[in-house]
């Protein structure tokens, strides 16, 4: 893969990053409906205002469309 395009929008790798989404008015049920049907998600770590994924970077979109869906507001979205 090209150096240069790593961590980018432009890297389709399956090379996995370590993703935090801080959600508002938690729902527990409803984000494991969600994410737990997302392929590609090894590991889902569960906080008090969100959740921590590892995943290909081009999922993040997919994770957002998902939850929008289902009315469940996200405040924000950090790469570790």
């Amino acid at each position: 893969m090209n150096e240069n395009i790593k961590g980018t929008p432009l890297d389709y790798s399956d090379t996995k990053v370590s993703v935090y989404f801080e959600i508002g008015g938690i729902k527990l049920r409803e984000i494991r409906q969600v994410i737990e049907n997302i392929d590609l998600i090894d590991t889902i770590q569960y906080s008090e205002y969100g959740f921590e994924v590892m995943i290909p970077i081009q999922i993040i979109p997919e994770i957002v469309l998902q939850l929008t869906k289902e009315e469940i507001a996200i405040y924000a979205i950090n790469r570790k």
